[in-house]
């Protein structure tokens, strides 16, 4: 191979590396800059405590997604393909949610064992980086044609920003197969899935792992609340205090779209200003639940023909007729995807990990439940330890 031909073939891996160290050096900036900025602190103190470090980290991605991309918007109007490839990657992960669930059912009925998992939160862990989790095997193309059968299906259900613990939540999807009035409810892809693969069964295994760990973290709660009793009470107090004066507060909402016009006039630079408004102006989320305007967007974009049903509310019509067009535009950028997808898993390429700033302090969660178990234990005579 000539030098010329060995520099292209290297090119692509440069970019890619130098891309992810600016955005990590911008990543910092950018965070430091919204958590220190004494207008902004000013500004937070009207708002509730608890919201303003989600609302700094989301902002910190999309800040950095305008930065990077919000002058090629104009080029992506033109080839809408990129959108539809992104949410047909979305559907490769679930996919393998539901195999990692069908695993957590094995293990929790303890039929199996799984390398690096100790503690049920484990799994959860795995769940906010899906796309790189090892215990469970690549996507397959049966289970991609599976998938765009559903896809297509009147079961289809988009599941939204809010729902991205979604998936492992054992507790309550199970409550949700159990009970009409459970808080939540049965993912439609894991039902789609359970009646072509007969996977169903796997719901009626026994939570026994669940139940030890249980068992021990309310041996912890009842001494704690035995040995505790005053300071119960004077945390009970303050608690109410607390929540008194944050009740008094505004929510800080990253997805308050007046308010982002009005943060981003005020505190952002040119550069930005100028690529978040090409970028469609104030960080909007994307959904299927549309106002108009989104839906006007959407329909002038459309080159070719879609279907209109006749007899329903000319809104409602609107409504079902950019869901089946995105529906169907998804599907079409299924194979794309997973070509990217199997390009990645070829090469030995982790994918990167859209939750990689929540890591920290999942891992310290994941730590405290655990301490939890292992004095559980103790409590109960056994050895200190996760081995039961």
């Amino acid at each position: 191979m000539n030098m010329e031909n060995n520099e292209q073939a290297q090119s692509p891996y440069d970019d890619e590396l130098k891309k992810a160290q600016w955005r990590e050096e911008m990543k910092v900036k950018c965070k430091s800059d919204l958590e220190n900025n004494p207008n902004l602190i000013k500004l937070y103190e009207e708002y509730k405590p608890e919201s303003i470090a989600s609302f700094i980290d989301h902002y910190v991605q999309e800040k950095l997604f305008v930065l990077e991309h919000g002058a090629d918007y104009v080029e992506w109007e033109e080839n809408a393909q990129l959108e539809w490839v992104d949410k047909a990657f979305d559907c490769l992960k679930e996919i393998q949610q539901k195999k990692l669930f069908d695993l957590q059912c094995h293990w929790r009925a303890e039929k199996i064992q799984l390398p690096g998992i100790e503690i049920c939160f484990d799994l959860k862990l795995w769940e906010r980086n899906i796309i790189n989790c090892p215990l469970i095997p690549p996507v397959s193309t049966d289970e991609l044609d599976l998938y765009e059968k559903y896809l297509l299906s009147d079961n289809f259900q988009v599941i939204g920003f809010y729902l991205w613990e979604f998936w492992q939540d054992y507790d309550t999807i199970i409550e949700a197969v159990n009970s009409d009035e459970a808080d939540g409810s049965f993912p439609e892809w894991y039902d789609f899935y359970n009646q072509n693969k007969g996977t169903g069964v796997y719901l009626l295994f026994p939570d026994i792992r669940g139940e030890k760990e249980k068992f021990y973290a309310d041996l912890v709660i009842e001494k704690h609340r035995i040995t505790n009793k005053e300071e119960i009470k004077k945390q009970e107090k303050r608690q109410e205090e607390i929540q008194q004066k944050v009740e008094r507060n505004i929510q800080l909402n990253v997805f308050d779209y007046d308010f982002m016009k009005w943060f981003i006039a005020t505190f952002e630079d040119k550069l930005t200003q100028e690529n978040a408004e090409f970028a469609g102006a104030a960080f909007k989320v994307f959904d299927y639940d549309f106002d108009m305007m989104e839906v006007e967007e959407l329909l002038e974009n459309i080159q070719e023909p879609v279907f209109i049903p006749e007899n329903m509310h000319w809104k409602d019509a609107l409504h079902l007729t950019i869901a089946n067009y995105q529906k169907m535009k998804t599907a079409e950028a299924l194979p794309i995807a997973y070509e990217k997808y199997c390009m990645h898993i070829n090469a030995s390429i982790p994918f990167e990990n859209e939750f990689e700033d929540f890591k920290g302090h999942l891992q310290r969660l994941r730590d405290a439940f655990a301490n939890q178990i292992i004095e559980g234990r103790l409590l109960n005579g056994e050895p200190g330890d996760l081995n039961f």
